[in-house]
């Protein structure tokens, strides 16, 4: 829609990629180090702060790059079993139901095949907040049978802190050997993603205007998912419109929407 109206080449704040912001770099270049060294990794934030991005461009580098394999566990609300078969069907292996221990070894015993090759290994725990810990507490037993240059990364939002402090979680704690916290970016950051998404897509330099650009930044309040789901909002509001310069009008009409305002008669009914 927006896409066909402009001109433009890619339907802008919709890309399935994103380009990391410096922060993100910084996080996934120390991230690969420890997957040549071996490590532990822990990645927070609140939702909306870049996780998401920083996980796909994780993703991204096992699926380009031949040396490193990147398997990730989406469904963390699972019993430990439902976890392995996650493991298990991301390397293709063919295993019996119910033979826990087979499958165990299975999985070693193809993490050492990949080492054999001089691949580095990288396991990709999402949400790992709504993890178990008594399944984590099983996961990593299964991950110390792994070769030294294989790297856990937890990613999880901040109430994961709240856990990791109880004492009984004190074997998990121990074993981070890296952890980050993503926060919420600052207006010029928030800015130059805008600006990015707008040169990528090749749409007129002045489609929002300085109006519509400061309402985005105060309603986002340094969230990036926030921002770009504004942004492509605004855009389509504009293009139905039929205009050609997103204005505060635009924007406002993505902000009255219900999931914007959360009307308390909405909240109630839940």
């Amino acid at each position: 829609m927006i896409k066909e109206f402009f001109g433009t080449p890619i339907e802008p704040f919709k890309r399935n990629t994103l380009e990391l912001l410096k922060h993100q770099q910084d996080i996934l270049d120390i991230l690969l180090i420890h997957a040549k060294q071996g490590g532990f990794s822990l990645v927070v934030g609140k939702p909306g702060t870049g996780k998401s991005v920083l996980r796909k461009a994780i993703e991204k580098i096992g699926d380009d790059r031949k040396d490193y394999v990147v398997t990730t566990i989406l469904r963390t609300l699972h019993t430990y079993s439902m976890i392995l078969k996650q493991i298990v069907d991301a390397q293709g292996i063919s295993i019996p139901k119910g033979m826990l221990k087979e499958t165990e070894k299975k999985i070693i015993s193809e993490v050492f095949n990949w080492h054999s090759q001089g691949k580095k290994i990288i396991t990709i725990i999402e949400e790992a907040h709504l993890i178990n810990f008594e399944v984590l507490k099983r996961l990593r037993l299964l991950f110390d049978s792994f070769p030294r240059n294989h790297n856990i990364i937890l990613f999880a939002q901040n109430d994961i802190f709240r856990d990791l402090k109880k004492n009984v979680h004190a074997d998990i704690r121990s074993r981070i050997t890296f952890s980050a916290k993503m926060e919420s970016l600052n207006d010029e950051q928030i800015k130059n993603y805008i600006q990015n998404e707008i040169e990528l897509a090749q749409l007129p330099q002045n489609v929002f205007d300085d109006n519509a650009i400061y309402l985005i930044l105060k309603s986002a309040e340094g969230n990036l998912r926030l921002a770009r789901n504004l942004c492509y909002g605004s855009l389509v509001e504009t293009v139905n419109l039929k205009q050609r310069i997103v204005t505060n009008q635009m924007v406002n009409r993505v902000l009255v929407q219900p999931h914007w305002t959360m009307p308390d008669e909405i909240i109630q009914e839940k």
